[in-house]
């Protein structure tokens, strides 16, 4: 077994007896990929590509609904003025479930699920004075394996004394330019690392006992530096994630191809209903089905080059911890040790109103230097038109 085996990619193995699965349905999937991934040359090309289909795709959601007066916009406000709420959708009056997935689609680079499996929180983040949201975070059951936190652990953790104690941020997106004018991504992760987070999601889950958080950057090897960067000893950079990962087809187009035709092929769903990291698996199991089943010579080199440029085009992830403020939250993780002891140095930090203070001082020199060199950003950067005129990697 190896020491850290990856987490993004796994084999499927199921030797389901193929039915009906024929090589024009094999041809029909292999030129899906060829076409789709032909023109695809570096993440923010690719990135911008899925989320401007996304967008698209859910214009019908978003049909008279103004989501814009709801976000940050007073650029004249200084961060030192600045006071926050957060709400946790599950049970504000103000923010639902359904306005963060709508709201974050439109301020997002990225494109994320409406619901993830295992623990999930999602909160709204607003700034008092204003009453405006200046940012969306969601946390969520840690990924099963990672190398840079195994390096850190000395091993794989046993899963369920890890997930005790482990939560990650899935989402950690701020409003912008509220996120360039004021370090806004740095305020977020703040909140996430901050005794108020820990303790919010000791409350909300039973029988947990948090130590321990995790994110990673969105572009890792392709930026030197993330918002996650600068913000110790709150939380620490811990190296690169090591998995390249194959980037999807738009979902409407593959669960067409794989419900509609592949999976006929079969007595049964060869990865299984249930699974989980579904369309992942799928994802690879369709991949290497096509690969070893495939008898057009010629189609098949295509196929393969296409899947082989667009893995090219991922990234490696920078992968962040941050341990609260406890001196052992390595030794309780891996079962060594049962009681959590506070660091004499750093545990007072994570207090949210310590972190804030920290983050405006931050905020206040560079809002300041913005401001005096001309440079203050006021226009929202929203997803919900065709003309995107920002940077998604910034």
């Amino acid at each position: 077994m190896s020491l850290f085996p990856e987490l993004e990619i796994e084999q499927t193995t199921n030797d389901s007896k193929q039915y009906q699965l024929s090589q024009s349905d094999l041809s029909y999937g292999a030129q899906l990929y060829i076409d789709y991934f032909s023109d695809i040359d570096n993440i923010e090309e690719h990135s911008k590509k899925i989320k401007l289909e996304r967008m698209n795709n859910r214009k019908s959601e978003l049909d008279g609904m103004s989501y814009e007066d709801s976000f940050f916009n007073d650029y004249n406000i200084h961060p030192k003025d600045m006071k926050f709420t957060i709400h946790d959708v599950s049970v504000s009056y103000k923010y639902s479930n359904e306005y963060f997935n709508r709201a974050l689609d439109i301020v997002s680079s990225h494109t994320n699920k409406d619901s993830v499996p295992g623990k999930t929180l999602k909160w709204v983040i607003e700034e008092e004075n204003t009453g405006k949201v200046v940012g969306f975070v969601r946390f969520a059951s840690p990924l099963m394996n990672s190398k840079p936190r195994n390096l850190r652990l000395g091993r794989p953790p046993e899963m369920v004394t890890f997930n005790k104690h482990t939560i990650m941020g899935f989402v950690i997106v701020p409003v912008q330019p509220f996120g360039y004018n004021y370090a806004g991504g740095k305020l977020l992760t703040l909140m996430c690392c901050s005794h108020y987070a820990r303790k919010y999601l000791n409350e909300k889950y039973e029988n947990c006992n948090i130590c321990s958080f995790e994110t990673t950057s969105l572009y890792g090897s392709s930026k030197a530096q993330s918002q996650y960067d600068g913000l110790k000893p709150f939380i620490k950079y811990y190296g690169l994630t090591e998995s390249k990962m194959t980037p999807f087809l738009p979902p409407e187009i593959f669960n067409d191809y794989y419900n509609n035709i592949f999976s006929k092929g079969f007595p049964d769903d060869p990865v299984g209903k249930n699974s989980s990291n579904r369309l992942l698996k799928r994802n690879t199991y369709v991949i290497s089905y096509i690969k070893k089943n495939l008898q057009d010579q010629k189609l098949k080199d295509l196929f393969i080059s296409s899947i082989n440029k667009a893995m090219d085009v991922t990234q490696q992830k920078r992968f962040y911890i941050s341990d609260y403020g406890f001196e052992n939250s390595r030794e309780v993780i891996l079962g060594e040790q049962t009681e959590l002891i506070p660091s004499k140095q750093n545990y007072h930090k994570f207090e949210l109103d310590y972190m804030i203070d920290w983050w405006k001082n931050k905020a206040t020199n560079r809002y300041e230097k913005l401001k005096k060199d001309g440079r203050l950003r006021h226009e929202l950067e929203l997803w919900n038109s065709d003309e995107i005129n920002f940077d998604i990697i910034r």
